[in-house]
C-alpha cells in the first residue's frame, strides 16, 4: 500500500453516515478514484453543497465495490472528526491538506519533522533529531555548520573531504572503517562510543576527540593530533603501534581513561602533560624508547609483564599497586616511586633506581640485587622481605620497616644507616656484611617491683625501707600505692654508692598515701645507677595505719656487650 495523489480526480457518493463510502458517476475533464490504484492511500476531500458540511482525510481506495474508507480525519466542519453525511449526492475529490504540505518559508527554508533523503545536502545545519542512517557517505563534500544527529550509522566514510565546524552524535558514531583523506572539525564528539574497526585516516585534526568509549583494534593513523583525547569509560586497542601520533610523538594535553587496554605500548615516542587511567593501565610489554610525562597515574594498579623501556621519566609513577615480574628498565628516574598497597617483583635488578623516596606498605622481592640501590629513604610501614640482600651498596639515610625486616642472608658488603630500626625485631641467620655502621641498635625491657609492709605500722617512727640495691642501671617511671587504713607520707629516695649520699625523686616526693590507689609519675632525678639503692621514706605513721602495698613499673635500656 502507497500514498498515491494524483491531479484532477473527482466524482460523486450518495452514501450516509460516518462510514466507508461507495463512489459513482464521473465528471468531463476529470480522472476517476480508479487512477489512484486498488489498496493505495490517497487524501480526499468530501463536500456536501447542501448542508454546508466537509471533510478532509486519509482514505483507502478499493477498486473492488469502487470505495474509499475514511482512515484519518485531518479537518471537517464536525470539529474535526468524520461528519454524519445527509442522504442526497455529495462531490468527492482528491486534494493536498495544509498540514500535509512542504513548501519554502519566509527565509527560503524548508523544515520537515520526518526524514529526508537526497543524493546531496548542503546548508549550514543538517540536523536530524533522532537518527541519520546511509549505508554510505561518500559524496564528494559534505559540507555544513553543524552535523548533530542523536546517532550517526554509516559502514563506510569515505568522502574525500568532510568539513564542519561542529561533528556529534548525542549517542553513537558507527561506521566500520573511517579512512577519510581529510576529516577536519572543531569537536568530534560521540557521548556514548566511537565504534570504527580501523582508524586510518592521513590526518585527523580536531579541537577534542571525546567519548564515553573509543574502540578500535588498530591506531595506525599517520598523524592523530587533538588538544585533548578523552574516553571518560575506555580506550580500547589490543596495539597501539603507530610510528607518530601528532607528528613525531603521541602529544596531548591529557589521555585519560578509566582503563587503559593494549598489549604492546611500543610507540617511539609518548609525551603527554598527564598519562592517567583512574581504575587500570594494563600492558604485558612496556618498552617505548621514551615514556615521558609529568605525571603517570593509576589508582589502583600498573599491569605489565616487562618494564623494559629504555627511559621511562615522569614526575610521579603512582598507584595502589605495582605488579611487575621484572623491573629491568636502563634508568627508571622519579621523584617519587610509591605503591600505597604493594611493590610486586621477583627481580629487582635494575642497573640504576634513584628516587627520592621508595615507599609501600610491603617490599616484596626475591633477590634484591641491584648494583646500585640509592634512596633518601627506603621505607615499608608493614615489612621489607626479601631472601637473599646482596647488593654491593645499599645506601640510604633511613631503613624503616615498621614490623620487621626479614631477610636469610644479609651480606651486602657495605650496609649504611643512621638507624635500622625494627619495631618488633630484626631476623637474618646470618649477619655476614663487611662494613655494618649504626649509629645505635636500640631495644627496652620494662619491669616492675611490687611489695607490701606490715597489718599495722609502728606509730611515732619515721622507717626507711630498702627496696633493691640494683645490679644494673634502669629508670623509675611510675608509683602506684594505697593503705587498707589510715594516711601516711611517702617519698622515693635513690641512694648513691658513696656514703650518705641520697636523691629524692622529682615527682615522688612527699606523696599522700591512704586508702585510695594514686599512681605518681617521675618526673626528674630517677635513674638509678649499678651498685645504687632503690628505698622509700615513710612519715606521719600512726597505730591506726594498715598495710601499705606498692608497684614501681622501671624501664632496663637496652646496651652494648653486656
Amino acid at each position: 500500500m502507497a500514498l498515491v495523489v494524483k491531479d484532477r480526480v473527482k466524482q460523486q457518493t450518495t452514501t450516509t453516515g460516518t462510514g466507508t463510502i461507495t463512489l459513482s458517476g464521473s465528471y468531463d475533464g476529470f480522472d476517476t478514484f480508479a487512477k489512484i490504484g486498488n489498496s493505495n492511500t490517497t487524501y480526499y476531500v468530501i463536500s456536501d453543497d447542501g448542508t454546508g458540511d466537509w471533510e478532509v482525510g486519509l482514505g483507502t481506495y478499493t477498486s473492488s465495490g469502487t470505495t474509499l474508507s475514511r482512515d484519518t480525519i485531518l479537518a471537517s466542519s464536525n470539529s474535526g472528526s468524520a461528519v454524519s453525511l445527509a442522504a442526497g449526492t455529495k462531490v468527492v475529490f482528491c486534494g493536498y491538506p495544509a498540514g500535509k504540505s512542504v513548501y519554502l518559508d519566509a527565509s527560503g527554508n524548508i523544515g520537515v519533522a520526518g526524514t529526508v533523503s537526497a543524493t546531496n545536502i548542503t546548508g549550514a545545519t543538517v540536523t536530524a533529531t533522532s537518527n541519520i542512517h546511509t549505508p554510505a557517505l561518500s559524496a564528494t563534500n559534505i559540507t555544513a555548520g553543524t552535523v548533530t544527529a542523536t546517532s550517526i550509522h554509516t559502514p563506510s566514510l569515505s568522502v574525500t573531504n568532510f568539513t564542519a565546524a561542529t561533528v556529534t552524535a548525542t549517542s553513537n558514531i558507527h561506521t566500520p572503517s573511517l579512512s577519510a583523506t581529510n576529516i577536519t572539525a572543531a569537536t568530534i564528539t560521540a557521548t556514548t562510543k566511537i565504534h570504527t574497526a580501523a582508524l586510518s585516516a592521513t590526518n585527523i585534526t580536531a579541537g577534542a576527540v571525546t567519548a564515553t568509549s573509543i574502540h578500535t583494534p588498530s591506531l595506525s593513523v599517520t598523524n592523530f593530533i587533538a588538544a585533548t583525547i578523552t574516553a571518560t569509560s575506555k580506550i580500547h586497542t589490543p596495539a597501539l603501534s603507530v610510528t607518530t601520533l601528532s607528528a613525531t610523538n603521541i602529544a596531548a594535553g591529557s589521555v585519560t581513561a578509566t582503563s587503559i587496554h593494549t598489549p604492546s605500548l611500543s610507540v617511539t615516542n609518548f609525551t603527554a602533560a598527564t598519562v592517567t587511567a583512574t581504575s587500570n593501565i594494563h600492558t604485558p610489554a612496556l618498552s617505548a624508547t621514551n615514556i615521558t610525562a609529568a605525571t603517570i597515574t593509576a589508582t589502583t594498579k600498573i599491569h605489565t609483564a616487562a618494564l623494559s623501556a629504555t627511559n621511562i621519566t615522569a614526575g610521579a609513577v603512582t598507584a595502589t599497586s605495582i605488579h611487575t615480574p621484572s623491573l629491568s628498565v636502563t634508568n627508571f628516574i622519579a621523584a617519587t616511586i610509591t605503591a600505597t598497597s604493594n611493590i610486586h617483583t621477583p627481580t629487582l635488578s635494575a642497573t640504576n633506581i634513584t628516587a627520592g623516596t621508595v615507599t609501600a606498605t610491603s617490599i616484596h622481592t626475591p633477590t634484591l640485587s641491584v648494583t646500585n640501590f640509592t634512596a633518601a629513604t627506603v621505607t615499608a610501614t608493614s615489612n621489607i622481605h626479601t631472601p637473599a640482600l646482596s647488593a654491593t651498596n645499599i645506601i640510604a639515610a633511613t631503613i624503616t620497616a615498621t614490623t620487621k625486616i626479614h631477610t636469610v642472608a644479609l651480606s651486602a658488603t657495605t650496609i649504611s644507616a643512621t638507624n635500622i630500626h625494627a619495631t618488633t625485631k630484626v631476623h637474618t641467620p646470618a649477619l655476614s656484611a663487611t662494613n655494618i655502621v649504626a649509629t645505635s641498635v636500640d631495644t627496652d625491657v620494662v619491669f616492675g617491683i611490687s611489695g607490701q609492709y606490715g597489718d599495722e605500722l609502728d606509730s611515732g617512727f619515721t622507717p626507711v625501707f630498702l627496696l633493691v640495691d640494683s645490679p644494673f642501671a634502669f629508670t623509675v617511671n611510675t608509683l602506684s600505692s594505697k593503705l587498707s587504713a589510715g594516711e601516711i607520707t611517702a617519698s622515693v629516695i635513690i641512694a648513691t654508692s658513696a656514703a650518705g649520699t641520697e636523691t629524692t625523686v622529682t615527682g615522688m616526693n612527699g606523696l599522700t598515701v591512704n586508702t585510695t590507689k594514686a599512681i605518681a609519675t617521675a618526673t626528674g632525678g630517677n635513674t638509678v645507677a649499678v651498685g645504687n639503692a632503690l628505698l622509700f621514706k615513710l612519715t606521719g605513721v600512726a597505730e591506726t595505719d594498715r598495710n601499705f602495698s606498692f608497684t614501681f613499673k622501671c624501664t632496663r635500656s637496652n646496651f652494648s656487650g653486656a
